[in-house]
């Protein structure tokens, strides 16, 4: 049977909707010029990130701040997996970056904590490509002026070709890390002007240092300069191929200028770099091919996200996949990744447009 036209058209207007909705998307944000609010003090954790025979993790981890959705770079373990991070040091908002969303299995992220300190609302993400640990709520770490996170234990899950800190950041020469390390302690400052003169100060010295020109796009990013953003972001690639983070900056930087060939094209290349930690990676593939009328090769990448997305971070995906569906006039399995969404989102703003969907597209299936 057929899907209502009515049908067809809520559940389109949903998959627009999804990305540029604020649950999953930044949205409107203080440009650097405006951020004249002094950030938080800092809050230092502590810990140890081992693997699961109890040796050191083989690379650095990055160490994340998830607060509101948001991922915030906070510093890295060192070489034995010891952690001892200030928080608050990364005061960046990246515009354009998809949210992480709590699931079902992930529900006590610090969600709506009385603040005894800044970040009791936020979420601690251990990052190191072809591994998988929990998130660790801020709410619960004790004690609050100085929490200990104890042992995280990361688990091998595939090997991969990319990498979240570049070597080349080793590699720079002393004056270019001189200019590098100014820039970070400026922009903890809010004094973004001068940190963008110093990290093309860095780039200058050692155009090879791909962390100073993916640092240089965020910022750029985060005041609205899409194209110089673009312009950094695929300088840091030039310098490192295979230092993952500029690809996803360009991913949403395409999403939102709903350039679909472009974001077909670098999430391509992030994915064949690791295809096992960016499920927002898959549901960009998913949306370049969907909005080119690729229905196949969007459905594929969809269901290859969800599969990826084991802490159910992404609910768009389920949405998005309901749209395809529908365009291939598959009313019965789009109907049961909203149910599902329903599941595992109950607190998700959109619940009323989604429930309508669903009432509509119950209503074009065949009667039993």
């Amino acid at each position: 049977m057929a899907i209502s036209r009515l049908a067809k058209s809520a559940l389109w207007i949903a998959a627009v909707a999804l990305t540029v909705h604020p649950a999953f998307a930044q949205g409107t944000l203080a440009t650097p010029a405006s951020m004249d609010v002094a950030p938080p003090p800092p809050v230092r954790i502590t810990g140890k990130v081992l693997l699961e025979d109890k040796s050191a993790p083989p690379a650095p981890v990055l160490i994340e701040r998830v607060c509101q959705g948001m991922g915030h770079p906070e510093g890295i373990t060192d070489a034995k997996g010891n952690i001892a991070v200030d928080l608050g040091h990364d005061i960046i908002r990246d515009p354009y970056a998809i949210h992480v969303q709590p699931g079902v299995e992930t529900g006590g992220l610090g969600m709506g904590a009385e603040a005894d300190h800044p970040f009791m609302d936020c979420a601690i993400r251990f990052s190191l490509p072809g591994y998988r640990t929990d998130m660790v709520s801020m709410l619960t770490a004790k004690p609050v002026g100085h929490p200990y996170l104890g042992t995280m234990v990361l688990h091998f899950v595939a090997k991969v070709d990319g990498y979240l800190i570049s070597p080349t950041s080793l590699e720079a020469p002393k004056e270019a890390k001189k200019a590098f390390d100014k820039a970070q302690e400026v922009t903890r400052k809010n004094k973004q002007a001068e940190a963008l003169q110093n990290y093309q100060k860095a780039v200058q010295i050692d155009p090879q240092y791909a962390a100073a020109w993916y640092e240089m796009g965020r910022l750029q990013a985060a005041a609205y300069k899409v194209d110089d953003a673009k312009q950094s972001f695929n300088a840091a690639i030039k310098a490192d191929p295979k230092y993952l983070s500029p690809y996803l900056q360009l991913s949403s930087l395409a999403e939102s200028s709903e350039n679909w060939p472009d974001l077909a094209e670098v999430t391509d290349r992030l994915i064949a770099l690791d295809p096992i930690d960016y499920p927002e990676a898959y549901f960009y593939g998913a949306l370049s091919n969907y909005r080119t009328r690729k229905l196949d090769v969007a459905e594929t990448f969809a269901r290859d996200g969800l599969k990826v997305d084991v802490d159910h971070h992404f609910p768009q995906t389920y949405q998005l996949l309901a749209s395809i569906l529908v365009a291939r006039n598959q009313p019965a399995a789009a109907v049961e990744q909203l149910e599902t969404y329903l599941k595992l989102f109950p607190r998700a703003e959109d619940i009323v447009t989604v429930q309508a969907t669903l009432v509509l597209l119950r209503k074009s299936l065949p009667k039993k």
